[in-house]
């Protein structure tokens, strides 16, 4: 039914279930038009009876945005989605298969996904805190310094090639001196073999 309005700008257009329950209303407010929606709009093919995709909301604060039968693409004519709030989502994947770059930029971080080479390229205004164990299964790259603060466990080298033509043993040591120094080296089932100071 129509709704009154005081001129002929002002007034609303009400789809109401048998309940008297709105479902579909436009309010028009000084020539201005707000839509209000319970339920979904259906886009369907009335040729086909093909239904493509649906806008609507469920009940609660969520507005829903479903594609039936195909990808949901949003193209905006800067060429950017805008998220203002998370975005929550159990994949992204790019769609060109592989040959896009993922590029999340902020104020302190920028970091790029390269899938063309498997690069993963971080470049932080700051620092990058990872809290968890970290595995590399190949090959570590640093052109800086590193920096341990923790304990150095165990390192596993069948040759070890030396540079430096001297060698520094318990550097950073002050005062009196209190430890043996030297080279020990492991014979297996005989006895181990020393160069001591």
């Amino acid at each position: 039914y129509l709704g009154g309005g005081d001129s002929s700008t002002n007034g609303f257009i009400n789809l109401q279930d048998s309940n008297g329950q709105n479902l579909f209303t436009v309010n028009v407010d000084g020539g201005e038009a707000a839509l209000d929606l319970r339920g979904y709009i259906y886009l369907r093919d009335v040729s086909t009876g093909i239904t493509y995709g649906n806008i609507g909301y469920d009940g609660s604060d969520s507005l829903i945005i479903n594609a039936s039968n195909n990808d949901l693409v949003l193209s905006a004519d800067s060429g950017r989605v805008i998220i203002n709030n998370y975005l929550v989502t159990d994949n992204i994947q790019s769609k060109n298969g592989g040959e896009d770059t993922l590029e999340i930029a902020g104020g302190y971080s920028n970091i790029t996904l390269d899938n063309s080479n498997g690069n993963i390229i971080l470049n932080p205004d700051g620092i990058v805190n990872i809290n968890g164990n970290a595995t590399f299964s190949n090959d570590v790259q640093i052109n800086g310094n590193l920096h341990v603060q923790g304990t150095l466990n165990a390192i596993n080298r069948t040759e070890v090639n030396i540079e430096d033509n001297t060698i520094r043993l318990n550097t950073g040591f002050t005062g009196a001196p209190t430890a043996d120094a030297g080279i020990i080296v492991e014979r297996g089932t005989g006895n181990d073999t020393a160069i001591i100071w």
